[in-house]
């Protein structure tokens, strides 16, 4: 069960503020209360809350800048933010909340089941850091038996996945020169799609795996030309995936991240590009690299998607903008696998319609020396 925590609201609307006080003071949440931005930054530095809900409109500074301000203060920039707005789904406050620093969007009048949702997401967090900085001997050596456990199952499962889709394809070409009921088919179809659904899964455990082992890894500066350099190149080794053409601008840019969970990340957000772009190919990917609003590189990944609604370009990137964690078998189980990059690798992330409706997701990173 997730212990109670410190909650400050950052609002000047009575209403709102009763509330989420009543909502969150019911949990058994110690809740604060400051009226506007500068009275929030204060109070960080006094009280540590474990996360802030945000209004965007604030008597003197605005959210945003007050979101900014906390992202930019070492001493109390691991805080989450979540901003909150009473206009409608609005994808450019939305956007501009993220580019603020904040981890997740909210309208007015909340609805208690999202903030349950976002504040469940956002505690295991922050359990899990604490976990991580107390953890023992003990704990230490039963998560690197955990460790060989995952490496021998994957790698003995690996050969009958490739077994079973071998037989599969041998079958349906062998169905292409005889009548058969088309049933078959359809049934040669499901076989396939499970065992590529169980590489994936397989996948995603060894990367899970990963992430925890190398999180506690020193980051180091790589430069973005040789990131990419890695993602192509392991990207165009996979037979099956569509052809690349990629336009980068890297600006001889560096960063400083862990690269082997960077280079993982943007390997995945490629693959699930694959699987939404408007033809049969190729994958057009273009990078660019600007500054954020804190000075940080900013990276941003457009790709020829097809045409997607707000409400399902929402739903296909929540577990990218931290906002929901949905069951494995309503989301692909990469994108849980870029979640956990995005919260480990500590950079904001989010995404947008680019030009012709096309989709842009957004890194913003940590610049190198």
């Amino acid at each position: 069960m997730l212990k109670p925590r410190t909650i400050m609201l950052v609002d000047d609307s009575a209403a709102s503020i009763d509330v989420l006080f009543d909502m969150l003071d019911s949990q058994g949440h110690r809740v604060l209360i400051a009226e506007n931005g500068e009275a929030a930054v204060k109070r960080c530095h006094l009280a540590k809350p474990d996360i802030i809900f945000m209004n965007t409109i604030l008597p003197g500074i605005d959210g945003f800048e007050c979101c900014r301000r906390i992202q930019a203060d070492e001493a109390i920039a691991a805080t989450p933010v979540i901003m909150m707005s009473d206009a409608a789904d609005d994808g450019e406050l939305r956007s501009q909340g993220f580019k603020s620093g904040a981890c997740a969007y909210i309208s007015k009048p909340v609805i208690q089941e999202e903030v349950s949702a976002i504040l469940k997401n956002q505690f295991e967090l922050i359990e899990l850091r604490e976990q991580i900085k107390t953890a023992d001997g003990t704990e230490n050596r039963s998560m690197e038996e955990f460790d060989v456990v995952v490496d021998f199952i994957a790698h003995d499962m690996k050969s009958p996945i490739v077994c079973i889709t071998g037989f599969a394809e041998e079958m349906a070409e062998q169905f292409e020169e005889v009548e058969v009921d088309p049933e078959w088919h359809e049934f040669l179809g499901y076989i396939h799609r499970s065992a590529n659904d169980i590489d994936l899964i397989l996948e995603a455990l060894v990367l899970f795996k990963n992430l925890r082992t190398r999180e506690w890894q020193e980051p180091e500066t790589i430069t973005l030309e040789s990131l990419f350099d890695g993602v192509v190149s392991r990207y165009n080794q996979c037979e099956s995936n569509l052809p690349l053409e990629l336009d980068a601008n890297y600006n001889d840019q560096s960063v400083v991240t862990h690269p082997a969970l960077l280079e993982e990340l943007i390997y995945i957000l490629f693959r699930n590009f694959a699987n939404l772009i408007k033809t049969e190919g190729p994958l057009q990917i273009t990078v660019e690299t600007e500054q954020s609003h804190n000075g940080h590189p900013l990276l941003r990944l457009n790709s020829n998607t097809r045409a997607m609604a707000e409400s399902e370009l929402s739903h296909l990137l929540e577990p990218l903008q931290g906002t929901t964690r949905k069951r494995v078998k309503d989301v692909n189980i990469q994108m849980l696998c870029v979640q956990k990059m995005i919260a480990y690798l500590a950079i904001n992330a989010w995404a947008e319609h680019g030009p012709d409706e096309s989709l842009t997701v957004c890194l913003d990173l940590e610049a190198g020396n």
